[in-house]
């Protein structure tokens, strides 16, 4: 009975479009995974790009002597890796003094860093927001150390004193003369 009602699925171009049907599901689907494999291996080639990047523009930064470009554009590269954040801070600070300029420097960090795209126009990333998003923990703990510097290298810098303020020559060479003073006003006995 189930023949007679059935008729049309026994003959052989029923079966013929099952099989075309079946060749273009397979077809698709082997498709769908080259693809998705594609997609992945392409990812985390770009990621492993972005890291390489990442770090050749952290070395650099080293070198120069205007560093702190150096820093913001490895913190552009990828905001949610703390190392440019971290390292900058250190660098700024290293002389345990933090002057107007300096604190600018890790101010723009709050506000957000300038940058020129590839057409030459000036876009704000706010860095600190993409940080905050992907990792808060860490987050925290690169406002902590940033705000640490600014208390303990900044306190020197709201009092009178009764020396000048020396503003002649470069940043290195100010840096030099400060680590002078500092040694001889804070000798450690």
């Amino acid at each position: 009975m189930y023949d007679l009602e059935h008729y049309t699925e026994i003959d052989d171009m029923y079966r013929k479009n099952l099989k075309r049907k079946l060749a273009v599901f397979i077809t698709t689907s082997v498709l769908t995974m080259l693809l998705g494999t594609s997609t992945v291996l392409s990812y985390c080639a770009a990621e492993h790009k972005k890291n390489e990047n990442y770090n050749s523009i952290l070395k650099e930064a080293d070198t120069y002597d205007n560093y702190d470009n150096g820093y913001y554009t490895a913190i552009v590269t990828d905001p949610t890796r703390t190392e440019a954040y971290l390292k900058l801070n250190d660098k700024l600070t290293d002389d345990f003094v933090l002057d107007r300029d300096e604190a600018q420097i890790l101010n723009r960090l709050m506000v957000g860093i300038d940058c020129k795209d590839h057409n030459g126009r000036v876009h704000t990333y706010d860095v600190m927001a993409k940080l905050k998003e992907k990792n808060p923990k860490v987050y925290e703990d690169v406002c902590y150390k940033i705000g640490e510097s600014f208390y303990s290298t900044t306190k020197s810098m709201w009092k009178k004193t009764d020396t000048p303020v020396r503003r002649s020559g470069s940043r290195k060479r100010r840096r030099i003369i400060r680590r002078q003073e500092y040694t001889v006003r804070y000798q450690i006995v």
